[in-house]
């Protein structure tokens, strides 16, 4: 069966994927980090590329490989010359991508499949970058909850429309 893009995580009876938490990577600032990427199976026992993108930064795509990841004989097989710099790469089926990024941008950055239905089930992590550094919130500033769609709307004298979408 394949993945339904268009209905909603519980309505196809996969609501436990729909509040995993998130994984979480604190790094110092100034540190340079280095995250091992490793496809695996899906629920049909197959295995799919991933395109995994960053937030808050670029990353060296190291190297990449298949199957299961050995630090004893593929560290040798790793770009550490001249590797590209990139915000979003392929881990390949049945396979493994190194990248290795500087925390140099305080903050909480996402890095994840940038596939959807992926990343609401999980397939991500949150790098905190610093989280010392990060600045309180000005007393005059927004914060979450305050500002909806709705009231912009309302302020504006607009009216919430449903997007239709044609698919065929």
């Amino acid at each position: 069966m394949p993945y339904d893009y268009f209905t909603p995580l519980a309505e196809q009876g996969l609501s436990e994927f729909s509040n995993l938490e998130l994984n979480m990577l604190t790094a110092e600032y100034g540190q340079r980090v280095r995250v091992v990427l490793q496809n695996g199976l899906n629920f049909q026992d197959e295995s799919e590329a991933h395109p995994f993108h960053m937030h808050g930064g670029d990353y060296w795509v190291l190297g990449r490989g298949q199957g299961i990841f050995d630090p004893e004989k593929d560290m040798e097989k790793l770009n550490f010359e001249n590797p590209p710099l990139q915000s979003t790469t392929s881990v390949l089926p049945f396979g493994w991508t190194v990248i290795e990024f500087l925390a140099d941008n305080p903050g909480f950055w996402l890095l994840h499949c940038h596939i959807g239905l992926h990343s609401a089930m999980g397939m991500g992590l949150v790098i905190a970058i610093a989280p010392e550094m990060i600045p309180d919130i000005p007393g005059n500033h927004h914060i979450c909850g305050e500002v909806t769609v709705n009231k912009v709307l309302k302020r504006n004298n607009c009216e919430a429309r449903r997007p239709i979408i044609h698919l065929e």
